[in-house]
């Protein structure tokens, strides 16, 4: 059985995402016989399906691997091409800017146009390759015109603490607020914080949710980080208002934005509660039509991914 490792952080600092969809490839590389190990520093017990290795700042390669997958922004373009002069290498990228890398392949959910391409013997970019977690191969659309709810999700940690006041200010709104949908991850920080306000304004409150997908499905908008989390949400036709966490979510915040179905904030703008209520306000009036959000990602991302890997190995040892 082939190994292959995947190097990856999932901290209340960097929150789930990237541990995310890392999962999502190793589980679409499992039905390859790949036998699958993460490699960085988890906060999350994931033990039960997987061996995690502890990451330390002077580590090499812990194991022996057939590839390296890399997501993770710890890594800088010296370290990246470490790995490469070392293994084959995988690297899953948002910005682009870590310097000049070298790779087996470089993974973007955004067709960018500023990668050395020279250095990468595979670059598999555009929403094709946007990686949603398998579940959502399964789930059910509800109808748009049937949709009334409203989701707030900002992450497994909320690293940026909007949940709270996001549900201050549209608690101001009462229909707005009776419609509202909050999820909190297990890293949130004002857990204690917003269940109660949640709880004494009867706003619907869910934790450590499995099966996002049904929430979504009936989500008539949704007000989300910029995170992977756009492209579960495009997948599921729910128009939504993203929020800036951190600087590499802006270029796939700036061309879902350019779709029409998407609206993009930071959270240092000023106005940014008021914004979020005139959006959702006019999502509201928004006609039913949203072919065109449901066509924009298909799904099927983290097999594509897992099939070049396999592909070039098999390639490689031919």
């Amino acid at each position: 059985m082939k190994s292959i490792v995947i190097r990856v952080d999932a901290t209340v600092t960097t929150g789930a995402g990237h541990l995310i969809r890392c999962l999502a490839i190793a589980e679409q590389l499992e039905k390859f016989r790949f036998s699958v190990t993460l490699w960085g520093a988890i906060d999350l017990d994931i033990s039960h399906h997987y061996r995690v290795i502890d990451y330390r700042i002077d580590d090499t390669l812990p194991i022996s691997t057939e590839l390296l997958i890399v997501d993770s922004y710890s890594e800088d373009s010296a370290q990246l091409n470490y790995y490469f002069s070392r293994v084959p290498t995988v690297v899953l990228d948002d910005e682009n800017n870590r310097g000049i890398f070298k790779a087996t392949a470089v993974v973007n959910p955004i067709d960018r146009n500023d990668y050395e391409r020279i250095n990468f013997q595979k670059c598999l970019l555009g929403f094709d390759y946007a990686i949603l977690r398998q579940q959502f191969k399964h789930a059910c659309r509800n109808e748009y015109s049937r949709r009334n709810r409203i989701l707030l999700v900002m992450g497994g940690s909320d690293f940026g603490g909007l949940t709270l006041p996001i549900c201050q200010h549209l608690s101001q709104f009462p229909t707005i607020s009776c419609r509202l949908d909050v999820v909190i991850g297990p890293g949130c920080q004002d857990k204690e914080f917003i269940l109660s306000f949640c709880e004494r304004n009867g706003i619907k409150v869910y934790e450590n949710v499995g099966n996002i997908e049904t929430l979504m499905a009936c989500a008539k908008s949704a007000i989300t980080a910029g995170g992977g989390t756009v492209f579960e949400l495009a997948y599921m036709g729910v128009p939504s208002y993203m929020i800036e966490i951190a600087s590499n979510q802006r270029p796939a915040m700036t061309v879902l934005k350019q779709t029409g179905y998407f609206e993009s904030g930071s959270k240092e703008d000023i106005d940014l509660l008021n914004n979020i209520v005139c959006w959702i306000e006019a999502v509201d009036k928004m006609e039913s039509n949203i072919d065109g959000l449901c066509n924009i990602v298909d799904g099927n991302g983290a097999k594509r991914v897992a099939q070049c890997i396999y592909d070039y190995l098999m390639k490689k040892e031919g």
